[in-house]
């Protein structure tokens, strides 16, 4: 999601709800490219967080970005139920928690 020909191809509006989701993954990597993708969103340059720090620190910040995409959206907002996006373009959490349940989230450990 931050790299500039797959973000033409894809667009980027839908973009916001799931990196603000991947601020808060168990990986630290992920999190880094989530937040480093982020701040390529329009109103979230300056969005300020810390992907090593504390879980409950990670998971207010994935918390905001939720708040103010949602804040953000007008009543216009088209759904598109493929990207988990319904009526007023509000987020299906209750899918979008589904789907993280399923994920298996096994450390690997990979010796260089």
């Amino acid at each position: 999601m931050g790299w500039a020909p797959a973000r033409e191809a894809a667009g980027t509006d839908w973009m916001t709800p799931y990196l603000g989701q991947l601020l808060a993954d168990p990986y630290e990597a992920v999190r880094f490219i989530a937040y480093r993708s982020l701040q390529l969103q329009s109103g979230y340059e300056d969005f300020i967080y810390d992907f090593v720090g504390p879980p409950r620190s990670r998971e207010m910040a994935s918390d905001q970005v939720l708040q103010i995409w949602s804040e953000s959206l007008g009543d216009a907002t088209a759904p598109a139920p493929e990207l988990l996006i319904g009526t007023g373009g509000q987020l299906d959490r209750r899918k979008f928690q589904q789907l993280l349940e399923e994920r298996d989230d096994t450390q690997l450990i990979l010796n260089e």
